[in-house]
């Protein structure tokens, strides 16, 4: 799953938390108050559509009844607050004033757990989606997406960091770390593949310039590139060999090479085709 894609299912969860909240309460409201208690003959059977119950001194403490929403449970304290509802919508939880403090829900049919500060902004929440599987988010005070944690099939255990705006700063996934730009734009990437451990540096448009490698069976090498990513220059020293620098034009054709082989130094240089053309010594 891409970052957009996290941050607008992340935004649908926050939306569809608030909803849930307002469909509880509206639901309520509009509950009949009219308690109709009914036995039948021969049955033990109690039906109403509402049941409250009370503390000693008479306060509602607890109710369970069926609101246009589905059945609705909602549990208060001492002061008459309401500080647990559990309904078709999910399970809510509230602090001392009545802000929303954690909720556990299902939308889209992917469970999702919020985790909310004291004015009710959420804060953290995990969900687990068919897509990408299990994703833990962290937000700041103003709502903004900051950090995200998931483990998916295709890309497995990957690490997001967010700035102030929301935008991607920093990755760490299985292969690699990239760094990112204010503008999202990648500048610095480091990892290590089948061939061996790499470093990638990028220009302002997002474009690879350098990249510094350690291949296994060739050896370090450090390779230029220009403003179109096309190779322009390679130093490398090959294992069992000597140090080489590699020149290419803009077509990335090679064109000159200077090399010591053998404790010799050499200079060759090829035409447009990387044909040898003059030699030295």
């Amino acid at each position: 799953m891409t970052t957009e894609k996290r941050l607008a299912s992340l935004e649908r969860c926050n939306k569809y938390m608030l909803i849930g909240l307002v469909v509880l309460a509206v639901g309520w409201a509009f509950t009949s108050t009219t308690r109709t208690v009914q036995a039948q003959a021969g049955e033990n059977i109690i039906q109403a559509e509402k049941f409250e119950l009370v503390d000693s001194r008479g306060n509602i403490r607890a109710e369970l009844g069926v609101s246009d929403s589905g059945p609705v449970l909602h549990l208060y304290d001492e002061n008459g607050t309401s500080r647990t509802s559990l309904g078709g919508t999910g399970l809510y939880m509230c602090d001392e004033n009545g802000t929303l403090c954690a909720g556990l829900t299902v939308f889209d049919s992917e469970p999702w757990l919020s985790l909310h500060d004291e004015n009710g902004t959420n804060r953290g929440s995990l969900s687990v989606s068919d897509e990408s599987g299990p994703i833990l988010s962290l937000l700041d005070e103003n709502g903004m997406y900051r950090a995200g944690l998931s483990v998916s099939d295709e890309f497995g255990p990957e690490l997001g960091l967010y700035d102030e705006n929301g935008t991607n700063r920093a990755g760490l996934g299985e292969t690699g770390l990239s760094l990112r730009d204010d503008n999202g734009t990648p500048r610095a990437g480091m990892g290590v593949l089948d061939t061996g451990p790499w470093l990638s540096m990028y220009d302002k448009n997002g474009t690879s310039r350098a990249l510094l490698g350690v291949l296994d069976e060739f050896g370090p090498e450090l390779n230029l590139y220009d403003e179109n990513g096309t190779y322009r220059s390679r130093l490398f020293v090959p294992d069992e060999l000597g140090p080489g620098l590699g020149l290419s034009d803009e077509n990335g054709v090679l064109r000159a090479l200077l090399s010591v082989l053998d404790s010799e130094p050499g200079l060759v240089l090829f035409d447009e085709n990387e044909h040898p053309i003059w030699d030295a010594p």
